[in-house]
């Protein structure tokens, strides 16, 4: 895939489930967004790099421009029940020749973490990643990343799950161990 391709092979998608909609990054979510990273003070976080409510903006242009680059793809987590956006995503470290991607940048308002909403937008990248952008591999921008190969393997069909899993995992697994 040429170069130019890159930034077509990537296109900004709304994808959406009951729980959450995964809406293209812009600025009209700043004050949604400024209100979730407020809630629990976001930016103090080690683990996470989320900014300040006066770095919004700044920060959402960030994301933007390697967007009109092909390298990301941005996306506010949309809570349906509010409509509001309650934190962001994003595919990154996109490699379009090779049909490669990470999912990564991810952040959620305090009171939405732990809730069924990441799960549901997990769902939605990878499905969008391997249903319509044909990708060959999904990497997680994560040091939780090893959680996901079962998530992969449960919504993966055998064949592809059995690629996607170390051997000594999938083994285990078919043995009934962890």
């Amino acid at each position: 895939m040429s170069a130019e391709n890159q930034g077509t092979w990537l296109q900004p998608v709304t994808l959406q489930q009951d729980r959450a909609t995964l809406a293209p990054l812009s600025q009209n979510h700043c004050d949604d967004l400024s209100g979730a990273a407020k809630e629990g003070e976001l930016w103090t976080l080690c683990y996470t790099n989320t900014p300040t409510v006066e770095g919004m903006s700044g920060y959402i242009e960030r994301q933007l421009q390697p967007q009109r680059e092909g390298s990301t793809l941005a996306f506010a987590v949309i809570d349906n029940e509010s409509g509001k956006a309650v934190g962001m995503t994003t595919y990154t470290d996109v490699h379009a020749a090779t049909k490669r991607l990470e999912i990564g940048r991810t952040w959620y308002r305090k009171s939405i973490q732990r809730t069924s909403i990441n799960t549901s937008c997990k769902l939605l990248l990878l499905t969008h990643a391997f249903e319509a952008l044909d990708c060959i591999a999904v990497g997680e921008l994560s040091r939780w990343a090893p959680s996901w190969t079962g998530f992969c393997a449960a919504i993966l069909s055998p064949e592809t799950a059995q690629s996607a899993i170390p051997a000594s995992t999938a083994s285990s697994r078919r043995n009934g161990r962890r």
